[in-house]
């Protein structure tokens, strides 16, 4: 049976021809726990009304099973045990007022409870908050008297209770060796409805669940005439150290359980002040841990950062990482580190150089880089080793003798006013045979420049007294010749001669500097004669 006091009566059947009847009860199917009660009957007759039938056991522990036996003893044998199971109850029946009763009287009322057979004690406490803490709680132990109901020990009256006010009652009963649970009810002096908080219903995870995953999604019903939850779980079925939690919903999820273990776990509701009282407790199992493991390959230049540490040379790694169940969790990187590369780009260039960067440079330079990704993928820098060759073409002019400034070169001397190379001379000094233009080509380091034009003027030239600024040009000459006297002069005289003397010409200007004479005379040689204020240049000019 089920639901028996803590103070029982256990009947058997008479058995003929016995001389003892031998019964024991016990909290363990084996029969060996510190709760163990043993007791012999002498047999009196074949009558089941007899005493030697029974045996009351008191003092047992409250909601909890027991297992009882008996066996018959005679002279010469002792027969089988035939084994029973019962349920102690752990509860005391409450009678009045009814639960939610309204409108009580403020004068008081009468607390009533039906009397529980093999107790000590009874315990009333009653409050205006169901969580008995109050500053108006009330508390009462009552001394067991006997199993009638109609006695003062399942009685007590409350005294003079506060208008419009909600009450919470509760009683346990107590006896030498244990304490049940607390059976309550509510009533209020008012006439409004009482709504209290009611008892959540667990769903998930499932009461003796295995193999719960991390992280542990927890859920329960509705229930009416709530605002909120208080949720807790345990590694302890008494939930003496605890994890506590205020939600507003039907549910709650957490991380960072323990793998492998049985936790606890049960739910209440509050609202305006009260509580409802806690779900039954139910229990589950976490993930038992499976390792997990991982591969990853990773091709990259120079260094790549992993697991906390930077690898800079290609291999295979491992790292025994937590996944989120919590459990190893075992990494692999096959690692391969392309590396990054250089070079040198060696140019040669004449006055400038324009490069991959976009740069031009007209000045040697073995500094400037530049980057292009490699074969690889990866960084190729590239150094410039640039040497800029440039060429001295500047001429040094004496009289008819030209030199060009650049030493240790190639030379080709070119006339101007031909616009032709001057055939065998290919030295550094070039003299004029004739009145002209020159300039001279400069080869050297593979490169090659052509140096300005010079005048050279006074070749054939007899006396002058003008000064080295006197030109005469060209000469030879195809008739249309230019005169610069170098200076300004107010009466300039020209005469043209035969080589015997003879006045062929003669022109006369007006001031001036420069002057542009033709001649008309067939080709040959001739004299020129030149006069200004006292000055004479006498020129030996040729006419193509």
């Amino acid at each position: 049976g089920s639901d028996v006091w803590t103070g029982t009566e256990f009947n058997w059947l008479a058995h003929h021809g016995v001389d003892f009847y031998e019964i024991q009860v016990d909290t363990s199917v084996n029969f060996n726990s510190p709760a163990f009660q043993n007791d012999v009957e002498a047999y009196i007759n074949t009558s089941s009304l007899n005493n030697d039938t029974e045996e009351f056991v008191d003092d047992m522990l409250f909601g909890e099973t027991y297992y009882w036996r008996v066996r018959a003893i005679n002279a010469v044998d002792t027969s089988a045990w035939t084994t029973e199971m019962v349920t102690t109850r752990d509860y005391v029946t409450l009678y009045s007022p009814a639960d939610f009763a309204v409108n009580v009287s403020t004068t008081g009322i009468n607390l009533n409870w039906n009397s529980h057979h093999g107790v000590d004690f009874y315990e009333l406490e009653w409050d205006t908050t169901n969580t008995f803490n109050s500053g108006q709680l009330q508390n009462v132990l009552k001394t067991y008297i006997n199993i009638a109901t109609s006695n003062n020990d399942t009685q007590h009256s409350t005294g003079t209770l506060t208008a419009n006010t909600v009450y919470f009652w509760r009683v346990r009963a107590i006896n030498a060796i244990d304490t049940s649970a607390w059976t309550m009810r509510v009533f209020s002096t008012g006439s409004t409805p009482i709504l209290v908080p009611q008892i959540p219903s667990l769903i998930a995870p499932a009461n003796n669940a295995i193999q719960v995953s991390n992280p542990v999604n927890f859920d329960w019903g509705n229930t009416a005439n709530t605002a909120y939850y208080e949720h807790q779980y345990s590694l302890d079925p008494t939930f003496s150290t605890t994890t506590s939690n205020l939600t507003s919903t039907s549910d709650y999820s957490t991380g960072g359980l323990q793998i492998d273990t049985v936790y606890y776990w049960r739910v209440r509701s509050g609202s305006n002040g009260y509580l409802s009282d806690w779900s039954p407790v139910w229990e589950f199992n976490t993930y038992a841990c499976s390792p997990t493991s991982s591969s990853q390959d990773v091709s990259i230049c120079e260094s790549y950062f992993w697991n906390g540490t930077s690898y800079n040379s290609s291999g295979t790694y491992t790292a025994t990482l937590t996944n989120s169940q919590g459990c190893d969790s075992i990494a692999t990187l096959n690692l391969v580190i392309l590396n990054s590369s250089s070079s040198v780009d060696t140019q040669t260039a004449c006055d400038s150089y324009t490069w991959i960067d976009g740069n031009t440079y007209t000045v040697s330079n073995n500094t400037a880089t530049f980057i292009l990704p490699n074969a690889a993928g990866c960084d190729s820098v590239i150094t410039l080793d640039l040497t800029i060759n440039t060429i001295n073409i500047s001429v040094t002019q004496s009289g008819e003798v030209l030199t060009a400034d650049e030493t240790g070169a190639t030379y080709q001397w070119f006339d101007c006013g031909t616009q032709t190379n001057i055939s065998g001379e290919t030295n550094q000094t070039f003299t004029a045979t004739s009145n002209g233009s020159y300039a001279v080509i400069v080869t050297k380091n593979g490169c090659t420049d052509t140096s300005t034009c010079m005048n050279v003027s006074g070749i054939g030239l007899f006396e002058n007294d003008f000064g080295s600024s006197l030109s005469v040009y060209p000469n030879p000459t195809d008739g249309n010749l230019a005169i610069d006297l170098g200076n300004n002069y107010a009466e300039v005289s020209i005469k043209l001669m035969d080589l015997n003397g003879k006045l062929i010409e003669t022109k006369n200007f007006g001031e001036g500097q420069e002057f542009q004479l033709e001649i008309d005379e067939p080709a040959g040689v001739y004299i020129m004669r030149i006069e200004a204020e006292n000055k004479l240049a006498t020129i030996r000019l040729i006419k193509k």
